[in-house]
Parts: structure tokens; C-alpha cells; sequence
């Protein structure tokens, strides 16, 4: 209503005067009237924008101080000339506004740049409104128009860094993606829709499931939709399908983001391909594997006439216990009770031997490790008769403190026995070039209130580097593969267990390592 006025005390100001020319009230309406017109205009002037009206032709009739201002020109120079003040580009703008408002009745909002005194444009933001006859015909044009380059400005800045966090998160090297509190899918970034081949609502809510290896998707949702319903984070590793068919292995890991009172508000993941690392890890897997079969072939091959004369010794026995058997059975009165015993000597000994033999063709063979109920005192005392020769032919002793009544682990046999001949025979090695003491080899075993504890110690030269001799192909030896010791300690830690080594220049080198205790 304010700007109607002020169109129509610029152009009906004369009409007005003339309903106040009525006798001796003529002076008072003058007043009262010029009085009116300036409160208006002080009012309008003061309005934090431009306002301003126009002719049904778009010329502009009057407008408030903050235009002139503005723009540096005078009322009439601007009814003559507005164009002048408006960007080029927009002219058109404005003038579409006008047809479309003209048509529809409607107001109408548009955005359009106006040139400052100094020859800088602003965006403003312009409402217009028309004033009709009782026709419909348009009698003028009222607008209201206020500056919004600062909001604009914000609007690009705020555009740009979206593309830029936009361009950040699509250049990840991973599938990022973001799902809403009940866990169902709601943004991915490129990466996600190229891998899959597939538009972004062909993964929404849980359809991603379908991409999913058949082996994996039932473990891989019902891990998700755990995580989700204790709001906790999630971590998986399965395979997905590529556009192309083809499965790969992905790390998909997701953590919730909450609000002030700990509910959540959404997810954010990222799924990271490994498909080459576990590859690596299988090769490797498999290297490892055929190593340590290479390793405890060379150890039978070591070991080979300590294991003959353990043969021999219980073939010999056999022997022995049959003549004994024999003569028992052909005298003139056979001892029958005597020749049981006997009978069962021979069993005795054939199961040992038969035993002995069983054990070197697990040495040699590819098995999966078998995990059973083990005294691993007794494995030491058959690994020191294994050595046996060997201890003679080096000029060492042993010296060993094996705890009694020690519990039992579950473990693999020949694993435990691999780990421990190789620690002993690199002890023994390791004292080669001592001549200046005895080359005494300490074995010990104890337990504390989790663990049973094996240390394996000689006096021999020592380690420079007492972790780094794990490392695989890592050697001090002139013809060794360096991987004996990497082979014990991964067998230690597949028992979750822990090997390690502590050396002294003056006393030598002690292996350490521990195996559960297990009923």
C-alpha cells in the first residue's frame, strides 16, 4: 500500500490539491497534505532497498532515495535511461518478468545485476507487482528490489566447495558411500556407480546385497544389519562383482555419526579393493608352506641316522623278543605267561618303531596341521634323542630343567617338534667357534598362570640383531635359506603363541616361546 501512495503522489499530486481547495480549510489540507508527502518520503527513503514503480511500458516513474544513490543519477536521467543500469544480460530478464506478470496477474520474483555509481554490477533481487484498472489493463508497475551479492557470493563459494568435496570424494581411491541411520544406502560417490555399472538406486536400501558374492552376501548382511542395530562400527572383507562379471576382494569398513545425545544420524563407509593383496597373502601362504616343507625335509635328511638307529633299535628288539618268543613256545613245557609278555614286548616295540616311521612321513608330507592334547616336555625329550648325534659329533652337552607335572596345550605335533629342532640345532651351530668355555645348551621349561614357557639357550656368539633374524631370507648362516626362524615363529603364532629372542655378547642367545595353556 505504501508504494501505491507514492505512485500516486507523483502523478496525481495536482487531484489531490485540488480536493483540498474548499474554503477557509484551503491553508490546513495544504499543510496536512505536504506533511503526508513528506513523512512517505522519509519513510521510503529510508526502506533498506530500492523501491520505485513504472509505467505499463516498464519506464520507471519515481523511485526512493537509496536508487538514486545507488546508481549516481538523477530521477529523470534514469526514467529516460534505465537500461543503462542494468546488466545487459539481465535486460531481457526483466522485461520476460514484466510480460509473464502482465499475462499471469501474478507478482513476480526475479534476480537481476544493477550497475553501482562506479561502474561495479550487484545482484538484487527484485519483487514486482502490478496495479490494475477494473478491466485487468495495467495502470503501473510497483518493485521492491534489495542487494544480495553478498548471499550470492556465499551461494558460489558454497557451490564450489561442493564441487570440490564432490571432486575430493570421487577421486578417493575407494568406494565411498553413505546410508541412512537404518542402514539402507543413500549416496555413493563415482567410484561406486563405475565399479558396479549400475545407477545409484539400483543400490539403495539393501540391494547392494546383490553384488555380493552368493558364498558372501547372507555373512555380509546380516554383519551389517548387526552393526547397525548396536550402532557400532563395522568392519568385513567379501568379494564384489564388478559391471564387467568379475569378482574381486573388498575391506568394507563403516562408522556411525552421532549427534549431541549419542543417536545416530547416519553412515559413512568406504569399501577398499585387496583383491592383489590377497593374492600376495596367498602366494605368500603358499611359499611359506613349501619352504617349511623344504625345510623339514632337510631336516629328515639331517636326522636321518639318529632316525635309523631309533628304527634299528626298536627292529632289533622285535627281533630279539621273537627268538626269546620262540624258544618260550618250544620248549617241553612252552611258559605260556612268559611268552604273553613277550608277545606284547614285540607289539610294544613294532607300534614305537611303526610310530617313529609315521612321524617322519608327516615330516615329509604337505598335511594340514593337526591340533591334539600335547606334553610338549615329551617333545622336547624326543627332539634331544633326535639330535643326539648331532649334540656328539658339535662337542656340546645339554643341560635341561623341564618342569614336572607340566599342563598340556593343544597343539600340532610335528610343528612343535619342527620349532624346536631348528631352535636346538641353531644353537648348536651357534657354538661352533666357541673354544673358550664349555658349549653347554640349556633347555628349560615352566609355566605361569596363562602359559606354558619354552626357553632354549646356548653360550654362543650371540646376535647383533635379535629381531631382525625373524625377518624372512634373513640369515647368519654362510648356506642357510633364512627362513627357518620365520617358519617358527609364524607355527608359534598360529598357536597364539610368541617367540622371541634376547642376546649377550657375553652369554649368548636364548629363544623364548610360550603356547597356551589348554586342556
Amino acid at each position: 500500500m505504501e508504494m501505491e501512495k507514492l505512485g500516486a503522489m507523483n502523478s496525481d499530486h495536482s487531484a489531490a490539491i485540488k480536493v483540498t481547495r474548499n474554503g477557509s480549510g484551503e491553508k490546513y489540507s495544504n499543510d496536512a497534505l505536504s506533511t503526508n508527502e513528506q513523512d512517505m518520503t522519509r519513510i521510503l527513503d529510508m526502506f533498506p532497498g530500492f523501491v520505485w514503480t513504472a509505467r505499463p511500458d516498464g519506464e520507471i516513474e519515481c523511485s526512493n532515495q537509496s536508487v538514486l544513490d545507488y546508481t549516481g543519477m538523477t530521477l529523470a536521467e534514469l526514467k529516460n535511461n534505465w537500461r543503462s543500469v542494468v546488466n545487459p544480460d539481465d535486460i531481457a530478464v526483466r522485461e520476460r518478468a514484466l510480460d509473464l506478470m502482465a499475462r499471469s496477474g501474478e507478482p513476480v520474483e526475479r534476480e537481476l545485476r544493477v550497475r553501482r555509481f562506479d561502474g561495479v554490477y550487484r545482484w538484487f533481487h527484485s519483487r514486482m507487482r502490478a496495479l490494475r484498472d477494473e478491466h485487468g489493463q495495467v495502470l503501473r508497475w510497483y518493485c521492491i528490489s534489495w542487494d544480495i551479492e553478498e548471499h550470492k557470493r556465499a551461494e558460489e563459494a558454497l557451490r564450489e566447495s561442493e564441487h570440490r568435496l564432490r571432486l575430493i570424494i570421487d577421486t578417493i581411491p575407494a568406494l565411498v558411500w553413505v546410508a541412512k541411520p537404518d542402514g539402507s544406502v543413500e549416496y555413493t560417490n563415482q567410484r561406486v556407480l563405475d565399479y558396479f555399472g549400475v545407477p545409484e538406486k539400483d543400490l539403495a536400501q539393501f540391494r547392494w546385497v546383490h553384488a555380493v558374492h552368493p558364498d558372501d552376501a547372507d555373512a555380509a548382511l546380516r554383519g551389517w544389519l548387526r552393526a547397525v542395530a548396536a550402532e557400532a562400527s563395522y568392519e568385513a572383507t567379501h568379494r564384489h562383482r564388478s559391471a564387467d562379471g568379475e569378482y574381486r576382494w573388498f575391506q568394507v569398513r563403516g562408522e556411525p555419526l552421532r549427534d549431541r545425545d549419542g543417536r545416530v544420524l547416519s553412515w559413512y563407509g568406504v569399501t577398499v579393493d585387496i583383491d592383489d593383496r590377497k593374492q600376495m597373502e596367498e602366494a605368500l601362504r603358499s611359499t611359506r608352506a613349501r619352504l617349511s616343507r623344504a625345510t623339514r625335509i632337510a631336516t629328515v635328511a639331517e636326522l636321518s641316522a639318529a632316525i635309523a638307529h631309533e628304527i634299528n633299535q626298536g627292529l632289533a628288539a622285535v627281533v630279539a623278543n621273537g627268538h626269546a618268543l620262540r624258544r618260550w613256545l618250544s620248549s617241553v613245557s612252552p611258559n605260556l605267561e612268559r611268552a604273553r609278555l613277550i608277545a606284547e614286548r614285540i607289539i610294544r616295540d613294532g607300534n614305537s618303531a611303526a610310530d617313529v616311521v609315521r612321524r617322519i612321513r608327516a615330516l615329509f608330507k604337505q598335511e594340514a596341521p593337526t591340533k591334539v592334547p600335547l606334553d610338549v616336555n615329551e617333545v622336547i625329550a624326543e627332539v634331544l634323542r633326535l639330535s643326539g648325534d648331532k649334540v656328539r659329533r658339535k662337542s656340546s652337552y645339554v643341560e635341561t630343567d623341564l618342569e614336572e607335572n607340566l599342563p598340556m596345550t593343544l597343539a600340532d605335533r610335528i610343528q612343535i617338534q619342527q620349532v624346536i629342532i631348528n631352535l636346538v640345532h641353531n644353537a648348536i651351530e651357534s657354538m661352533e667357534d666357541v673354544t673358550n668355555r664349555p658349549r653347554l645348551l640349556s633347555i628349560r621349561s615352566r609355566r605361569d598362570a596363562t602359559n606354558i614357557i619354552v626357553e632354549i639357550r646356548d653360550y654362543g656368539r650371540g646376535l647383533e640383531n635379535a629381531e631382525k633374524i625373524f625377518e624372512p631370507f634373513f640369515t647368519t648362516k654362510e648356506n642357510g635359506m633364512g627362513m627357518g626362524l620365520a617358519i617358527c615363529r609364524s607355527i608359534v603364532e598360529a598357536h597364539d603363541g610368541r617367540l622371541s629372542a634376547t642376546t649377550s655378547e657375553k652369554q649368548g642367545t636364548t629363544f623364548c616361546f610360550t603356547l597356551p595353556i589348554r586342556s
